[in-house]
């Protein structure tokens, strides 16, 4: 089953392009994973420094997989950019329930 992660996160207004061009190095490597299929990178027109990274996977288990072999730097870049964690929703496609 298809398996989407929705991420929004937030940094201080003089990082904001710096979050961008973080989130952009990740999305660059996670298009790339198996099962992968499409890498949204969004952020908020009336708050610029919240940004919304949003996977969606043809399984939850190629998420997983991937999950495990993120880039070590990006992530460190990551964390240290962010004021705090990431807010994160799993979805799934509303027409498939019931």
């Amino acid at each position: 089953m298809a398996f989407v992660r929705h991420y929004t996160m937030e940094t201080s207004a003089e990082n904001a392009e710096a979050l961008r061009h973080t989130l952009t190095q990740l999305r660059d490597f996670v298009v790339e994973c198996p099962g992968s299929v499409r890498v949204d990178l969004l952020y908020a027109s009336d708050v610029p420094q919240r940004l919304f990274f949003i996977e969606h996977w043809a399984s939850k288990a190629d998420h997983e997989a991937a999950g495990r072999r993120l880039p070590s730097a990006v992530m460190a870049s990551l964390k240290r950019l962010l004021v705090a964690a990431p807010e994160v929703t799993d979805l799934v496609d509303a027409g498939a329930i019931g």
